[in-house]
């Protein structure tokens, strides 16, 4: 028997693996087995199919062991991963790696050994010198009977431990070895039960008889367990101490008298009471009839969506779906497009269903992580809220999917294989699970209204605010003509400004959104213009105040602000443009009063700093919030009454298809976040451009007419939803390398596809991490043929490659970019 085994690595095929007669009753499709791989390496991989066909290969491997008792992945999955590696234009084995958690990943590590002949061979230890560093180390691996190559860099350096490693094996002193370790931990926790002796209830009695007249204290903590458990189950041994008020002294005092016992217990790492609901989502009229219009439309169409305004009840629509579904014992997934709203929505989540519910995203613990991935596994887990990594946990009764905001560009992976969307991917999921698909949003994306149009999603509408709240007045201000008229202070009007100390003085907080951090885009010489750029990247330095860094927003290199020109030598440097810490930094200077916070990359580095800072913004301990667009989603703050956005152009200024419905959607997005609660709101628009065609679409809150505009566009210049968009990005250390290959690319695909290829062109970042980058457009007809086409870029893309003698090219494929 053989089996086609996936694994954690850039391989586009299955290997093949012999199964050894002890293995054959173990084996299954989609259980981990542990294979060799290479010379030396183990891997954990996954079982994609059993057979029985001999391929017609040399020396085939065996597997060394199977890792699971079941599956930890089904059919349905596997089948799903290779959908996307195929859609996405990526290997199986890097869906493999972006898909598992961590510890489901296996694979070996290095150690080294006194080899067999050293063990007691004095005449062989001498070859080294007494005191030299490899006696030490030797000494070392001796006493610890085996250490890991990090372990020896870490106690010996990386120069001289790789030098002393290598003379030790050269000797024949030392061996490696290579060990697979269970990267799982399990977490245990003391647990205190009653000891089997007092299960009656003559020695129940008698031991509080006991206690009670000698002991008061240890009564009270034995009545406190018993208040605890009715069962005679165990206790958390903290909680037992916590509801007594007691310590350990006096609770080892009961364990020593034979009366309770101490005991470890696994456990896992989160909490949850199922079937608990608090209370009931109770909606308005016209979320009633929004509901009303999901579930019958729901049951003709696998997905829906829904466009609701900003502030018009979306969330309490999808809390009663939810909590219908539950009822009927159907699990639910809820997707988030940041992790920087989750803690927000998981706040007003606990008022309606308590603590039955658990969060997944790529932030949590890898221990976590694996706990809820079995724990999905076993059907123990009706609802979860996650971000795009949960599209990957093994549901077993998926009935509804959730995803809010479905237009956001964070629902597209596009820093490591698949670059999958999530929206687009559960959907396609969604047709072999039988799950339904609600899509939820403001300002849906042009992609999804047009399969609304062509009839295949269903559609319903949410267009009025719940409760009292009113849709924000919209003012546009036209920067010119305020710098004509002197009302100008460095970036930001008169008006501006005037609306901000008046929203303060009548107890109000304001929000200013300048979509770019740092202090300022760079730093220019005013005698000879020269503006320092990154080594590594062809992009200007991005310059942060805080700690008078620039900082290259591509690969993260800063450098020391240096008091003269490296150029001519001019101490006439100048800050040009503006970022979120420069905004601070002025408002501060031009309304002294205020109290002021930011919420950027810089400023909330994690989960737990974001959620610090928006909670000090809605306790008032701001009056404004400076922000770039993590201020723009999702967040609901009652005495918000007043958006300034500071540079409105600089939305405009990237040369992309999706940039006009980018732009439309982030202002009107920010634009929601104002006017709540009972007070009415105002969203002040600064631009240069006032007759801006997409800014005059936010400030007639007319995103149907914009969609509209935007697929005639579309439609005449052949972009999705029109097309099939790829983009191949190639990069290279030698600039002329990588024209090479992008030319002869180029050229082999128009031989090749039917489609329409343009460039290769050299993108406005020509250069990043000191790679050279070409780009290619791809528009492919949306028809029986995609999968075919594509298949045939990547065969190309292959081929061409192999005819160069430098193949240290990266080739990144985005599909539908």
């Amino acid at each position: 028997m053989f089996a086609e085994v996936i694994l954690p690595l850039k391989l586009a095929a299955y290997y093949t693996y012999t199964i050894p007669d002890t293995w054959r009753e173990k084996v299954a499709v989609g259980k981990r087995v542990l294979v060799p791989f290479g010379k030396s390496k183990y891997y954990a991989g996954i079982i994609a199919r059993i057979h029985t066909e001999k391929p017609n290969l040399g020396l085939i491997k065996s597997i060394e062991e199977v890792l699971d008792e079941q599956p930890i992945l089904s059919q349905i999955q596997l089948e799903f991963w290779a959908w996307l590696a195929s859609y996405y234009m990526c290997t199986i084995g890097e869906v493999m790696e972006t898909a598992l958690p961590n510890y489901f990943k296996l694979s070996s590590e290095r150690f080294f050994k006194l080899s067999e002949d050293t063990l007691g061979n004095e005449q062989i230890e001498s070859l080294i010198e007494n005191g030299s560093e490899e006696d030490m180390l030797l000494e070392a691996i001796r006493s610890s009977g085996q250490l890991s190559f990090k372990e020896i860099k870490e106690n010996f350096g990386n120069k001289k431990g790789l030098h002393s490693l290598n003379k030790l094996i050269d000797c024949g002193l030392i061996e490696p070895i290579d060990i697979v370790k269970d990267k799982y931990k399990a977490r245990y926790e003391k647990f205190i039960r009653l000891h089997y002796d007092y299960t009656d209830t003559f020695k129940i009695n008698e031991a509080f008889n006991l206690l009670q007249s000698k002991s008061p204290q240890q009564y009270k903590v034995l009545m406190t367990y018993f208040s605890l458990t009715k069962n005679y189950d165990g206790v958390l041994k903290s909680d037992l101490l916590h509801k007594a008020d007691s310590n350990a002294a006096v609770l080892k005092s009961i364990i020593d008298k034979g009366i309770l016992v101490e005991f470890s217990q696994q456990v896992d790492r989160f909490s949850i009471q199922k079937n608990v609901e608090i209370r009931k989502a109770v909606l308005c009229s016209d979320q009633e009839l929004a509901y009303n219009s999901i579930t019958n439309q729901l049951q003709e169409k696998k997905v829906v969506l829904l466009r609701g305004i900003t502030g018009s009840g979306k969330t309490e629509v999808y809390i009663k779906l939810i909590q219908e579904h539950k009822a009927q014992g159907k699990t639910c997934l809820l997707v988030l497009p940041e992790i920087a709203l989750t803690q927000q929505i998981v706040s007003r989540l606990n008022h309606y269903f308590g603590t039955d519910f658990l969060v997944y995203h790529s932030l949590i613990s890898q221990n976590k992580r694996y706990e809820i991935w079995k724990k999905v596994q076993a059907g123990e887990i009706s609802f979860i809220i996650g971000t795009r990594s949960a599209l990957f946990l093994p549901f077993q009764n998926l009935d509804l999917a959730i995803i809010d905001e479905e237009h956001d560009s964070s629902l597209k992976q596009t820093d490591s294989n698949p670059k999958f969307h999530l929206r687009d991917s559960i959907i396609h999921y969604a047709q072999t699970l039988g799950t339904k698909i609600l899509l939820g949003s403001a300002t849906p994306s042009v992609e999804t209204y047009f399969n609304v149009l062509q009839g295949k999603y269903g559609y319903t509408e949410l267009l009025t605010r719940y409760g009292a709240a009113q849709i924000p007045e919209i003012e546009l201000i036209n920067l010119r003509e305020h710098e004509v008229a002197q009302g100008m202070k460095s970036f930001y009007s008169e008006q501006l400004l005037n609306a901000v100390t008046k929203t303060v003085a009548n107890g109000q907080q304001a929000i200013l959104f300048q979509n770019r951090r740092g202090y300022s885009p760079y730093i220019q010489c005013n005698t000879c213009g020269f503006v320092q750029k990154c080594d590594h990247c062809d992009v200007r330095l991005t310059y942060h105040s805080y700690h008078k860094l620039l900082v290259c927003h591509y690969c993260n290199k800063k450098y020391s602000l240096k008091p003269t020109c490296l150029d001519c030598g001019s101490s006439e440097l100048k800050t040009k443009g503006l970022g979120t810490q420069k905004v601070e930094e002025e408002i501060n200077l031009f309304l002294p009063n205020m109290k002021l916070g930011r919420l950027d990359l810089d400023a909330a580095g994690s989960i737990a700093k974001i959620d610090h800072i928006l909670n000090q913004f809605k306790n008032k301990d701001f009056d404004v919030l400076i922000g770039t667009q993590m201020v723009s989603k999702g967040l609901d703050f009652e005495n918000l009454t007043l958006v300034g956005v500071v540079q409105a152009d600089i939305f405009f200024s990237f040369i992309e298809y999706k940039t006009d419905e980018k732009a439309f959607q982030t202002l009107h997005q920010v634009s929601g976040r104002v006017g709540r609660g009972l007070q009415p709101g105002k969203v002040l628009i600064q631009t240069s451009d006032p007759q801006n065609k997409v800014i005059q679409f936010v400030l007639n809150n007319d995103w149907k007419g914009f969609v509209e505009q935007e697929l005639k566009m579309r439609e005449k210049f052949i972009y999705p939803p029109y097309c099939k968009l790829l983009k191949i990005s190639i990069k290279h250390i030698k600039e002329d390398l990588v024209k090479i290959y992008a030319d002869k690319i180029v050229l082999k695909l128009n031989q090749t596809i039917k489609g329409i290829v343009l460039g290769p062109n050299i993108p406005p970042v020509s250069r990043i991490r000191n790679q050279f980058i070409r780009e290619i457009l791809i528009k492919l007809p949306k028809n029986k043929y995609l999968a075919g086409e594509k298949q045939k870029i990547q065969d190309v893309i292959a081929s061409e490659l192999m005819t160069l003698d430098n193949r240290n090219f990266s080739i990144d494929i985005f599909v539908d970019v």
